[in-house]
């Protein structure tokens, strides 16, 4: 029996070693954990905010200031975009001090599509502020494979509404068009012409036009879809536009739907 007391000596000397060790490794484990633990929360949040890209802007100036707007999305995998702004307005303040209201995106007002089918296209509805307002709504550029001397499809239109009770103006900053459809070589076309409502209330929008269509001399790389206007304060204007290298199938009902449009419009007047 007398190794048992010897033994039970042995295991409290142990027994106390193990917990002196256990004081000093714990808190310093702890540690290094806590440390882990940030570090990859911290990793998480940065590549949330790595892989969110931006496929356009809206741009906005008048007499109360400036500001830009980057419209961002989260990539699909697929090499298309899309963005619908939500139910809520977007209010745009001046990015000086003063931070006066310039511009006001109703609610669902901004939808933007990048295909690198190809295809850009996009549609706003906004509000001016206190002063005659100058908008450019833009999409990123679309990039894909060279495309030599391709059949291309492009249409706009814009209306103007006045809600303040003095008519209402869109003055197009593209030569008196509002619509810009652009690609590597050049300016494809220009589209949707200025607009003037007269009277109180009143509204005006662009005519019905077949769309334009015509071949792009050069390799294409690029294809990009822009706005650009001044709209008269206190007032709404609208629009929406697409570029696009239509596939041929794709071209014809195209086409056929341009036609069926034209015929219409002729029908009414």
């Amino acid at each position: 029996m007398s190794g048992c007391p010897r033994a039970f000596a042995t295991f409290s000397l142990h027994r106390d070693a193990f917990r002196r060790v256990s004081q000093r490794v714990l808190p310093v484990f702890s540690a290094l954990l806590f440390v882990a633990l940030f570090s990859a929360m911290h990793c998480s949040t940065v590549q949330a905010t790595a892989v969110t890209v931006q496929i356009g802007t809206v741009d906005v100036s008048s007499s109360l200031g400036s500001a830009s707007y980057p419209i961002l999305v989260t990539p699909t995998g697929n090499g298309k975009y899309q963005y619908l702004s939500g139910p809520e307005e977007i209010q745009i303040f001046s990015n000086d001090a003063n931070h006066n209201l310039l511009a006001t995106i109703e609610p669902f007002g901004l939808s933007l599509s990048l295909d690198p089918d190809p295809m850009a296209g996009l549609s706003f509805g906004v509000l001016a502020g206190n002063a005659p307002t100058n908008f450019t709504i833009s999409t990123a550029p679309v990039v894909f494979a060279a495309l030599s001397n391709p059949l291309a499809f492009a249409s706009a239109s814009v209306t103007v509404t006045d809600f303040d009770n003095d008519g209402a103006s869109l003055t197009g900053a593209y030569a008196g068009q509002s619509f810009k459809a652009l690609s590597n070589i050049g300016v494809f076309t220009t589209l949707a012409p200025s607009l003037v409502a007269v009277g109180a209330g009143s509204n005006a929008s662009t005519p019905n036009v077949p769309p334009t269509v015509g071949n792009i001399l050069g390799a294409v790389t690029t294809l990009q879809a822009s706005f650009s206007f001044q709209l008269s304060a206190n007032d709404l204007g609208s629009g929406s536009g697409t570029f696009s290298v239509p596939e041929p199938g794709t071209f014809v009902l195209l086409a056929l739907a341009g036609l069926c449009l034209l015929g219409y419009s002729r029908r009414r007047r």
